[in-house]
């Protein structure tokens, strides 16, 4: 799947912020989860193994208190990280 949305690498939106409970990282990995990629491309986009995309997102699904993509795309939309 193609990392760019809008023009814009998915890396490079707005997924930084300071006041955020999430790193950097699961902050990316959130977004291409809520994006509706796969583990296996999102660490192909990251360049990272997939049991580490999977790590991130075991403490996205503890930091958020759900594993349900449904709600991380909510958080996603609710904290200024764009999906188009």
């Amino acid at each position: 799947m193609d990392a760019e949305i809008s023009g814009m690498p998915l890396s490079d939106r707005s997924i930084k912020s300071t006041s955020s409970p999430l790193s950097f990282r699961e902050r990316q990995v959130l977004a291409r989860v809520a994006a509706g990629i796969t583990s296996k491309e999102i660490a192909a986009e990251l360049g990272i193994a997939i049991r580490t995309v999977n790590t991130h997102r075991e403490h996205l699904a503890k930091k958020l208190g759900t594993s349900s993509v449904a709600v991380f795309t909510r958080y996603a939309l609710e904290h200024g990280i764009d999906l188009e």
